[in-house]
């Protein structure tokens, strides 16, 4: 089931609703920057990816596609979409469909982040997989130029995405024809790079009530672990580095699309259940 969560600029939302009434709940999965909705359908080499694995346990699953990405509506003004319309569609969708866990990779971390603080009823749970910084961390960030999407060079997203030991790369190939471009307005507001403080969250307390998790790959290049480190201790959640923490070497940004990574889903839902059902 498909529909559209906001009013100018609509969020797609693809949904799979469990069928039996003892279902442990609904997920809301947001992708990252320069991806969509499909991190969570479908790894590179073809096989299901973590929406799947969800729904075979019973879940009911909700995967978005940021506004003005994927299959959400482009909007003419995208280079100016800014992460306050990607934050207001996640507001109301979660505020609408109520999910007991939300997940968020990247840069859909942050924006689920800033989401929940002004949300009327939050998850239960939330998961940050190698989380952005939010605009409460000080720190140095190139600004973007603003007439145009932000787009990965093959190059650099090869090293940035692909290079982890766990990483398909016998599909690269298929993974970097799937990236799009970023409003440049989102990647100016990491770490408050622009000054505007659209991704800095003021009721830090009202975030810290919620029991989170992050997570990073020992292999990441991106998000470092010192980095989600501080994006842990900002709000609050338990720091999961994957190798060191769960003994997963090799996972790198993109965990839910590397191989064995149901090894660290499984490691999620234990969490989950302990956190929520125990």
């Amino acid at each position: 089931m498909a529909d559209l969560v906001g009013d100018d600029h609509p969020m797609f939302v693809l949904s799979s609703l469990a069928l039996h009434s003892d279902s442990p709940g609904r997920v809301v999965l947001v992708h990252g920057g320069a991806h969509t909705g499909s991190t969570w359908l479908k790894r590179p080499d073809g096989s299901p990816g973590w929406a799947q694995y969800f729904t075979a346990q019973g879940w009911s699953v909700d995967v978005v596609d940021w506004p003005g990405v994927g299959r959400s509506q482009l909007s003419d003004t995208f280079e100016d979409l800014g992460p306050a319309i990607i934050v207001d569609a996640l507001r109301q969708l979660i505020d609408e469909v109520q999910p007991t866990v939300v997940i968020g990779h990247s840069i859909g971390a942050t924006l689920l982040a800033k989401a929940v603080e002004t949300i009327s009823s939050p998850p239960d749970a939330l998961i940050f997989l190698s989380p952005a910084p939010l605009g409460n961390s000080a720190g140095e960030r190139q600004i973007v130029p603003l007439d145009r999407s932000f787009i990965y060079s093959p190059e650099r997203a090869t090293a940035v995405f692909t290079t982890s030991a766990r990483f398909p790369k016998n599909h690269r190939r298929n993974y970097l024809r799937s990236l799009v471009g970023t409003s440049p307005s989102v990647m100016n507001a990491l770490s408050n790079g622009d000054g505007l403080g659209t991704l800095l969250i003021s009721d830090l307390e009202r975030l810290r009530l919620i029991p989170s998790l992050v997570i990073v790959g020992g292999d990441d290049m991106l998000t470092i672990p010192p980095a989600t480190a501080t994006f842990a201790r900002i709000v609050g959640a338990e720091h999961v580095e994957l190798e060191s923490d769960w003994n997963l070497a090799g996972f790198g940004h993109m965990i839910p699309i590397e191989n064995g990574s149901d090894a660290v889903l499984e490691r999620i839902l234990n969490w989950i259940n302990k956190k929520l059902f125990s």
